[in-house]
């Protein structure tokens, strides 16, 4: 019997199975398209970067129309990236966070100039606007790493708003800030010009000097954080503590301490004197950069080296520093969109002037000048613009000399008017359709003859030509109303909702129904209706009787006829040959303030508001007749003492009282009810 074996398993085969691999990513064609940032993603960080500029860089917002379209994507995330950079020190707690915040900043600008943006929309823009300009200029032009990472580091240094020790140090800065900022939008034209750089040199200075003048209130005062909000390195909660950014040596020679501005603030001893003697420093930067211009044009030079000229990214070969004059004006022609944010800060420099150097003014603060004022739209060049808006500008007739260039689309250095941007265009319609005084629109005829073709620009409020003048005769371009119907259409609401209308019979007046609604403010005549005569008693009886009965009346008709009036002045010029002096006027022994009293309530008694909204928008003033002129009344029994004085405003604010008086019984029997 044979022995039992052990049943053992069958030997199991060893296959060759392949061996483990590394696992790894691989970058197929599907994943680079994903990485790469979409059409969709460019557009919104357009979007974004557009709207970031508008809110924080209004001047660079209005003039990005004047920088070519093919370099607007650059220009944009220039501004916008200079916007976020500056706001770091605003939006950061303490100075570790806003180093860690400049430390973001310069791997962002690293790897977007590197064709690999991080999700951010400045990032994505400037991603866009490198490639794009390296493949307009075959890889001959780049924007900067340096200079990009300059800026951050210049203002990385101030980010605890460390004194200028000397105004050639703010010098320093502003080189290193703005007008390195007017470098890397000029190498996005792109251009590498020793002219242009240089005079982007001054111009940058100027616009860095100047905005640290305006944020000299902000930062001395800065406002006050919420509750809990950590201001300090030990995050402690407080007030923050404010500085003074001026340059010491101009303080120490002005004799200004930073107590006294804290305390005192735009009444501290010297202040105004060092205010004047570093905005001086940015004026001179603009003066130069004038000059310089000018001598290119009649000698064919600057005038004077460019002192960072063969420092870091500004080195020329010999061609470029060889040019000829007619290059070196084709390369400013180009550049003259960069250098416009120039006219901006002349503005606001002239606007401290004109306020005596008190940093602390709010009119200097105004956001309507600083989106330019109409004095920017002046100093456009011609040669830059549509020819048709020198003729506008200029209010004059048109040149028939001027060449009209068939397509301002075809060349990318011109702009059509229409294109540019809405503010601007407001601005320009203010400038051109705006007239002082008032308009006296009348026509004999009006169905056959347009009312505007006949209007007249009169004098009225003391503003206004002596004698009257005809629009149609160059004081509005009322023809260019006749090239474009959405020219008109935008600037119809500035002739008719700026301007005074005057009107002499207002049923033979059609301006039309859309015009209707647009006017504002409107003036005409009130029959006197024997508030005139000699009789004390019956003046007052036609006052209450006739005269305002009459002034209602007309009010509401007018309302009628222009729903949106703001404001409805009825004019009363007394009849030749009767007193200027009305007889409720002609007391003794009072004072203008005692007399304006005394006629508010003699009004207030015989007048009477059956509309609320008539009371807000009626005014009345009193003009004198040609023929009873202050000089002519001297004689009658109503010639004024030479220390008493009466005018006819005294007519206008006694009405202006009695409204005020009573529209507070108004609210006292409002409040008793």
């Amino acid at each position: 019997m044979p022995l039992p074996r052990l049943r053992t398993a069958p030997i199991r085969r060893i296959h060759n199975y392949p061996s483990p691999r590394r696992r790894q990513f691989h970058t197929t064609p599907c994943l680079q398209d994903a990485a790469r940032p979409s059409q969709d993603e460019i557009a919104r960080a357009r979007a974004y970067c557009a709207n970031l500029v508008r809110t924080y860089d209004a001047p660079s917002h209005i003039l990005q129309t004047f920088i070519p379209q093919s370099s607007r994507d650059a220009y944009l995330a220039i501004r916008a990236f200079n916007v976020d950079v500056a706001r770091v020190a605003d939006t950061t707690s303490t100075p570790t966070i806003g180093m860690m915040r400049m430390q973001f900043w310069r791997d962002t600008v690293t790897k977007a100039l590197a064709g690999t943006p991080p999700k951010e929309p400045v990032a994505i823009l400037l991603a866009q606007a490198a490639e794009d300009l390296h493949e307009r200029s075959d890889g001959k032009a780049r924007l900067s790493k340096n200079w990009f990472h300059r800026i951050i580091n210049t203002r990385e240094q101030y980010l605890g708003n460390p004194p200028y020790p000397t105004l050639t140090a703010l010098e320093s800065y502003a080189e290193n800030t703005y007008s390195t900022m007017l470098y890397l939008t000029l190498s996005a034209l792109p251009q590498a010009s020793l002219t242009t750089d240089h005079i982007a040199s001054h111009i940058g200075k100027a616009m860095g000097i100047a905005a640290v003048l305006r944020g000299i209130p902000l930062i001395a005062f800065p406002p006050q954080q919420p509750l809990g909000t950590s201001n300090s390195m030990t995050g402690q909660s407080g007030p923050t503590q404010g500085a003074v950014l001026l340059p010491l040596d101009v303080m120490a020679e002005a004799n200004v301490r930073e107590e006294d501005v804290f305390r005192q603030g735009a009444s501290a001893p010297g202040l105004r004197d060092a205010i004047f003697t570093v905005a001086t420093r940015a004026n001179d930067h603009l003066i130069t950069a004038r000059e310089m211009l000018s001598k290119l044009r009649s000698e064919g030079t600057l005038g004077h080296d460019f002192e960072h000229q063969n420092e870091e990214d500004h080195q020329y070969s010999v061609q470029q520093m060889n040019t000829g004059q007619e290059a070196q004006l084709a390369e400013v022609e180009q550049a003259f969109g960069v250098f416009m944010p120039s006219i901006a800060t002349q503005s606001w420099l002239d606007r401290l002037q004109g306020v005596d150097f008190d940093i602390f003014d709010a009119s200097i603060w105004q956001r309507g000048q600083e989106q330019l004022t109409n004095r920017t739209i002046k100093g456009i060049d011609v040669h830059f613009l549509n020819p048709g808006l020198e003729f506008m500008l200029c209010s004059q007739q048109p040149d028939t000399s001027l060449t009209w260039a068939p397509s301002f689309k075809e060349d990318d250095s011109r702009v059509g008017f229409l294109d540019l941007p809405r503010e601007l265009r407001d601005l320009v319609y203010e400038f051109a359709f705006r007239v002082p005084g008032a308009i006296l629109v009348y026509s004999r005829d009006p169905f056959a003859v347009r009312p505007v073709a006949r209007a007249m620009n009169i004098r009225h409020g003391g503003d206004g030509p002596i004698e009257p003048q005809p629009l149609s005769t160059g004081q509005i371009p009322v023809a260019l109303w006749r090239t474009c119907r959405q020219l008109r259409a935008e600037s119809s609401p500035v002739f008719y909702g700026m301007n005074v209308l005057s009107f002499w019979a207002l049923g033979n007046i059609n301006v039309g129904l859309a015009n209707m609604c647009l006017v504002r403010h409107v003036v005409t005549e009130a029959s006197p209706r024997g508030i005139f005569d000699k009789s004390l008693e019956h003046v007052s009886y036609c006052w209450k009787r006739r005269f305002w009965p009459e002034i209602l009346r007309n009010g509401e008709a007018i309302l009628e006829e222009f729903p949106n009036l703001e404001t409805l002045t009825f004019s009363l010029k007394p009849p030749r040959g009767m007193t200027f002096k009305p007889a409720f006027f002609a007391v003794t022994n009072k004072t203008r303030e005692q007399r304006v009293g005394l006629v508010a309530t003699w009004m207030g008694q015989r007048s009477w508001w059956e509309d609320e909204r008539m009371r807000q928008i009626l005014h009345l003033e009193m003009v004198p007749s040609l023929g009873l002129s202050k000089d002519e009344y001297a004689g009658s029994r109503f010639v004024p003492e030479e220390d008493d004085v009466w005018d006819c405003t005294e007519f206008t604010d006694a009405f202006e009282q009695m409204k005020d008086s009573m529209q507070s019984d108004a609210r006292v029997n409002a409040s008793i009810g």
